[in-house]
C-alpha cells in the first residue's frame, strides 16, 4: 500500500510532529519491545550514519522512531530539494504498527526455540543426576554386611569409598550358591590408585589444538549449503552472531601460535567490535539471546578487554572451565565434531583430577574373596510393592536385591525416596 504523504509547513520543527495525542499509542506498542526496537534502530541508524539525529540517552524510544522515520521519508529520490517532506502522526503509528508486529513475531519465534533448548538440558541434567546420585549410592551401599547399617556407624568407622580410598582398599564380597539359594554370583571389584597429574601448560595446548580445530571447521563449513541435523542447526546460531564473517577468520589466522595469543584476538575483537553505544548494545543482546551461559562468558570477557587484564595462565585455565562446559553440551551428539568431543572429555577429565588421584576398577578372581552365606527367607510388601527378603550371616537385618546388590531395607528405602524427589 503506497503512503501518503503530506508538505511540510513552513517553519515546522520535527518536535512538533510529536506533540499529537496519538503519539501515545506509539509509546504502547513498543513498551515491551524496547530492547529488541532499541537495537533495531540502532543497527540501522548506524549503517545510514544517522547517529547524530538519533541519541539514546536525550530521546524517549519513541521519538527515536519518530527521527528515523521522518529521516527515511527526506530520503526521496523524486522530491525536489527545497522541498521538505514528512510523514503524519497517523502514517507513523501505522508503520510502527508493522514493524513492531514483525518484532513480535520474530520475538516469539526465538523463546520458542530457548524454551525447547532450556527443556531439553534441563532433561539431559536429570539424567546425569539421577546416574550420579544412584552410582554413589550404589558405591556408598557395596560393603560386607554388620549388625549394624552403614549409616548408624560413626564417620571414622565407616568404609572409605574409591574417591577418598587413597590409601585403604575398599572391601569385597561374594554371593555363593546353596542349596537354599539361586542368587547369581558376584565378582570382587579392587581398586588400583594411580596418578595422573598434569600441568596448567599441558593442558592449556591440547585445549588450544582443539580449540584451533574446531573454529576451522565452523569458519569452513558454516555456510556450507549441505549441512545437515544438529551440525546444520548449531551453524545457523553461530551465523547471527554479530560481525562473525569477520571475527571468525582471525581467531583461525596463521600469525595465532597459541591459546594466549587466541585469546588475547578475542579481547581485542570485544574492545573493537563491543566497545560504545550501539555496538555495545547489539553485542550483549546477541549473547542474551544465545543463553544465559553464554551472556555469562561475554560478561566476563568484557570485563577482562575493558580493564587490560594480564593474561596469564591462571586466566587461560579459568577461561577453560568457563568455555568447555558450554563446548561439550553444543556438541554432543554431533558427527562433524566426534573426534574433538572425545578429546574434550579428556581434557575436562584432567581438569576434574588436577592435584589429586584417578582410580580405576579392575577385576580381581571370585576365589579371592570370602563367601558369605545367602538365604531366602520370606516375602513382605516394601513400598507398596511385594518383595523377597534375604538373611545374610553376620547380620540381623533384613536386605533385599537391588540391580544384582543386596542391601538393608533400610538403605532400600532411603535409596528410593532420594531417587522420587529428583
Amino acid at each position: 500500500m503506497e503512503i501518503k504523504r503530506q508538505r511540510k509547513p513552513r517553519g515546522l520543527k520535527r518536535k512538533r510532529l510529536l506533540k499529537g495525542g496519538n503519539l501515545k499509542l506509539i509509546q504502547e506498542y513498543f513498551d515491551n519491545l524496547k530492547e529488541d526496537v532499541d537495537t533495531y534502530i540502532g543497527s540501522i541508524a548506524e549503517k545510514l550514519k544517522i547517529n547524530e539525529d538519533i541519541n539514546k540517552e536525550e530521546h524517549t524510544l519513541f521519538y527515536q522512531w519518530a527521527l528515523f522515520i521522518n529521516y527515511i521519508s527526506n530520503q526521496d529520490k523524486n522530491k525536489k530539494e527545497d522541498e521538505d517532506i514528512v510523514l503524519t502522526v497517523e502514517e507513523i503509528e501505522n508503520l510502527s504498527k508493522s514493524i513492531a508486529n514483525k518484532i513480535a513475531l520474530q520475538k516469539a519465534e526465538r523463546k520458542k526455540e530457548l524454551e525447547l533448548e532450556a527443556k531439553r538440558r534441563e532433561q539431559d541434567l536429570k539424567k546425569r543426576s539421577l546416574f550420579k546420585k544412584v552410582s554413589e549410592h550404589l558405591i556408598n551401599l557395596r560393603r560386607p554386611f554388620t549388625a549394624r547399617p552403614f549409616t548408624a556407624r560413626p564417620a571414622t568407622a565407616r568404609p572409605m569409598t574409591p574417591v577418598l580410598g587413597k590409601t585403604k582398599r575398599a572391601s569385597t564380597f561374594l554371593i555363593h550358591k546353596n542349596s537354599k539359594d539361586n542368587s547369581p554370583k558376584k565378582e570382587g571389584v579392587k581398586l588400583v590408585v594411580s596418578n595422573t597429574k598434569k600441568s596448567n601448560a599441558v593442558i592449556i595446548s591440547e585445549f588450544d589444538k582443539v580449540f584451533e580445530s574446531i573454529l576451522k571447521n565452523v569458519n569452513d563449513n558454516r555456510n556450507n549449503k549441505s549441512n545437515k541435523g544438529a551440525f546444520k542447526t548449531r551453524m545457523s546460531i553461530v551465523n547471527r552472531i554479530p560481525d562473525i564473517d569477520t571475527s571468525l577468520p582471525i581467531l583461525v589466522g596463521k600469525d595465532i601460535k597459541d591459546l594466549k595469543s587466541r585469546y588475547g584476538k578475542i579481547i581485542d575483537l570485544i574492545k573493537t567490535k563491543c566497545t560504545g553505544g550501539f555496538r555495545s548494545t547489539i553485542c550483549s543482546t546477541a549473547a542474551s539471546i544465545l543463553g544465559v551461559e553464554i551472556s555469562t562468558l561475554y560478561t566476563k570477557l568484557k570485563y577482562n578487554a575493558d580493564n587490560n587484564v594480564e593474561i596469564t595462565d591462571g586466566v587461560l585455565i579459568e577461561f577453560i572451565n568457563s568455555v568447555l562446559p558450554l563446548m561439550i553440551k553444543n556438541l554432543t551428539d554431533i558427527t562433524e565434531f566426534e573426534e574433538d568431543f572425545d578429546k574434550l572429555k579428556n581434557i575436562k577429565i584432567d581438569l576434574g583430577i588436577k592435584g589429586g588421584k584417578k582410580s580405576k576398577a579392575v577385576r580381581k578372581p571370585a576365589n579371592h574373596a570370602k563367601p558369605t552365606n545367602v538365604a531366602k527367607q520370606s516375602k513382605k510388601v516394601i513400598l507398596g510393592k511385594e518383595r523377597c527378603i534375604y538373611k545374610v550371616k553376620g547380620s540381623n537385618k533384613d536386605h533385599i536385591k537391588y540391580k544384582g546388590t543386596l542391601i538393608t531395607v533400610a538403605d532400600y528405602k532411603k535409596l528410593m525416596r532420594g531417587l522420587m524427589r529428583i
